[in-house]
């Protein structure tokens, strides 16, 4: 082979090379940039679903009068800092495992057990490894307070070889309720 061919094989090669290595760089920038755009997306949405569910939740606890005030004021909500994990419960089923425990709408639950509950590790994820009649110590935040309760976990009324809390609840990760 002569020394021009030994030549332009080289430079073919090289810049083979640095057309791949190319690609992968854009590859890899790609995907950087496109993790922290739907990160930032995810938490716009979650604030945004926080913002209207705190809007439509009725009033808790509220007695009932004997006659009908002339203008009803609207619920507000405590102020509360949208989490950077948890499950905030939406709804509680009346006599359920998480209503007896005293659990109520517009509370987070940030652990069961001391495990977190996290984006990679869900409410619903962490309970499924649990039986019915167990009991779990469930960490929850109410109006900026943590606070920790027991529950016995109940059967599911669809399975009943399967644990039940009882609650409806949203992720800051993930904006839609899911029934538990």
């Amino acid at each position: 082979m002569s020394d021009k061919t030994r030549i332009y094989v080289i430079v073919g090669i090289i810049a083979v090379a640095g057309l791949l290595l190319s690609m992968i760089l854009g590859a890899v920038a790609g995907g950087v940039a496109g993790y922290f755009v739907g990160r930032e997306q995810a938490r716009t949405v979650a604030r945004d679903e926080w913002n209207a569910w705190s809007r439509q939740m009725p009033q808790q606890g509220a007695a009932p009068t004997a006659t009908p005030a002339p203008e009803r004021t609207p619920f507000t909500p405590p102020r509360v800092e949208i989490p950077t994990f948890g499950a905030l419960l939406t709804k509680v089923t009346p006599d359920t495992p998480a209503d007896r425990a005293g659990l109520r709408a517009g509370d987070i639950i940030v652990a069961v057990d001391d495990e977190r509950v996290t984006l990679a590790r869900d409410l619903a994820e962490i309970i499924r490894k649990y039986k019915p009649g167990d009991e779990v110590r469930i960490t929850y935040r109410r109006e900026g307070e943590e606070k920790t309760v027991r529950v016995t976990l109940g059967q599911h009324p669809d399975d009943p070889n399967r644990p039940y809390l009882g609650i409806t609840y949203t992720s800051a990760f993930q904006p839609m309720a899911t029934p538990r």
